[in-house]
């Protein structure tokens, strides 16, 4: 459903389109494409926006069902 790398300056986080557009306000602070969130190295993981887009994904795969 969604999965991290790390990256020589960031941790990536991947994520399924189009949760990652549908959340741009939120990600504003990161680089980003259609599915992932680039987090920078010298930042913590941002658990509770990550919960939220897990979150999303999980509504999108259910109804896609």
């Amino acid at each position: 459903m969604v999965w991290f790398g790390l990256m020589k300056n960031h941790i990536g986080f991947y994520v399924r389109p189009p949760v990652v557009e549908e959340h741009q306000k939120e990600l504003v602070h990161y680089e980003s494409t259609m599915s992932a969130v680039r987090i920078p190295l010298d930042e913590e993981i941002p658990v509770k926006l990550v919960k939220r887009l897990v979150r999303a994904r999980m509504r999108k795969n259910e109804a896609e069902a």
